[in-house]
């Protein structure tokens, strides 16, 4: 079907797109009729306007199968989304939102420099199927990597991720993390040719993603505030995702079976974790009654461990899937990791636990709100029903259901208990500045920021003051804050209106 534009898209889904579009749905829809439920005393016409710019982005970058439909979705999702950001107005929050913002333009402008030269690469076209059929130059293979791993959030691209989740409103995060992130992953796999990454650039890939799967771990564990710690547990899970996609174009003539294990492992990462961004909410009370406060620990217990694994899940049947592409002698040392990998994931599991009940045993005691705990349950129950009422993540936790693979997939979680109990104080001490390793970009924007005020105060400042610097400053963050961002968006559509139609002319 074509409308709106010459060469705009959206044709007949495949299985992985179908899957994908369905479950960002339906975490958005929660995640909405959630936000509806939360009280906030700030003006709500923008941070709503904004929620509904970023979610039909999300929607449209799925669903597009041309190059201008996916960057115009892209963009309305990006630049949406810095609004949820910054939505309490908080000193964290601006300062949250400017460096997503900065990152965000930056891989836009990645982004569309590489789908240029795709596009050119292809003869012009503007079917992503076609351009991802073309032989892209290395140039424009790493500008893709770098803009949509700038929106994945994996190490070393991952400096806005754990400033915009503590800052945005729990359900902002829950769709942040688990549906707008995995539009990285997605427009990978979309538009990046098999042959523009050499078997030596995926297995360099593949390192990498567990470079970024440990780091977030590390990181993750030196935190004390819950939706930091998920943020950075984010890092880590996403990079299994980057691992699928490395592994694809290592193994491109199984990339039908490891287009289903990455959906699998995207639809259970985004469901459960976006419940549990929305926990932090949830969680911030206690209920008057006993009995609901244990069933609800109870359900947080099973979806956290979900993402670790936990036997007759969803996590297990991700972990089983992937772990099913990894046997067999040539990739012996990846499933090694790969358990390694599980072992950490259930230590980060725990502090998150850990860190929720100790909230929640100081919490305020008010009634519950029904459709709250309600949406909530819903989320959370995904990691137990989904498995069952989905015939290909059925498959592979019916047959992980032998009692080596129930061992298998029961021990990297006793053995992260284990090591977490035992942990020595000096291990935390020495990994504290785990955090700091990469693209460290708060601590670079200081520096820039330091740079400008010595200039400033020097003789060649032609009489600039910090002062002025500072006031500049504060009135850009507020334009930026207004309808700007809005505007700037349908400028954006607009541009790219005219040049398909200025194409096809």
């Amino acid at each position: 079907m074509t409308m709106l534009w010459p060469g705009a898209t959206v044709g007949t889904l495949s299985k992985l797109e179908l899957s994908w579009l369905t479950f960002t749905a339906v975490l958005w829809l929660i995640a909405t009729l959630y936000k509806i439920r939360m009280s906030d005393d700030r003006p709500q016409a923008l941070f709503w306007l904004f929620w509904s710019v970023s979610c039909a982005g999300n929607l449209l970058l799925i669903a597009a199968q041309d190059v201008l439909g996916f960057y115009i979705g892209f963009s309305m999702m990006s630049l949406g989304a810095y609004a949820l950001v910054i939505h309490s107005g908080k000193p964290a929050a601006r300062r949250a939102g400017r460096v997503y913002l900065q990152l965000a333009i930056l891989g836009e402008m990645a982004l569309l420099a590489s789908l240029l030269m795709a596009s050119h690469a292809g003869n012009g076209s503007l079917l992503l199927s076609e351009v991802q059929q073309s032989d892209i130059p290395p140039i424009a293979a790493l500008l893709l990597l770098l803009g949509l791993g700038l929106k994945a959030g994996f190490w070393p691209l991952h400096g806005w991720l754990p400033l915009a989740h503590p800052a945005a409103p729990a359900p902002a995060s829950a769709v942040l993390s688990g549906a707008m992130i995995k539009a990285g992953i997605l427009g990978l796999w979309k538009i990046m040719p098999e042959s523009a990454i050499s078997g030596q650039s995926a297995l360099l890939i593949m390192t990498l993603a567990m470079i970024s799967a440990m780091y977030g771990v590390l990181a993750g564990l030196m935190q004390h505030e819950v939706k930091r710690i998920l943020a950075y547990s984010s890092v880590s899970q996403v990079s299994y995702l980057l691992f699928l996609l490395a592994l694809a174009w290592l193994m491109p003539e199984h990339r039908t079976l490891i287009a289903t294990v990455l959906t699998i492992y995207t639809v259970h990462h985004g469901l459960i974790k976006g419940s549990l961004f929305i926990a932090a909410d949830f969680f911030s009370v206690r209920s008057q009654s006993l009995v609901m406060n244990r069933a609800n620990q109870f359900m947080l217990l099973v979806a956290a461990l979900a993402i670790a694994g936990l036997p007759i899940t969803s996590g297990m049947a991700a972990k089983s899937a992937l772990k099913s592409l990894l046997e067999g002698e040539p990739l012996a040392l990846w499933y090694t990791l790969i358990s390694v990998g599980s072992v950490a994931t259930s230590l980060i599991i725990i502090k998150v636990l850990l860190t929720f009940r100790a909230r929640h045993a100081t919490a305020a005691i008010q009634p519950t709100d029904p459709v709250k705990a309600t949406l909530w349950w819903m989320l959370s129950l995904s990691a137990i029903a989904l498995p069952w009422l989905w015939p290909d993540m059925r498959e592979p936790l019916v047959s992980s259901l032998a009692t080596d693979k129930l061992w298998a997939a029961s021990w990297p979680i006793v053995l992260g208990g284990l090591i977490y109990w035992a942990w020595p104080a000096r291990w935390t001490r020495a990994l504290s500045g785990a955090e700091k390793i990469g693209l460290c970009i708060p601590s670079l924007s200081l520096k820039l920021k330091q740079a400008i005020n010595r200039l400033a105060t020097s003789p060649t400042d032609f009489s600039f003051s910090d002062k002025k610097l500072r006031k500049f400053e504060r009135r850009w963050n507020r334009l930026w804050q207004g309808s700007t961002v809005n505007v700037s968006a349908l400028l954006l559509i607009a541009v790219m209106l005219l040049t398909g139609a200025l194409m096809y002319a």
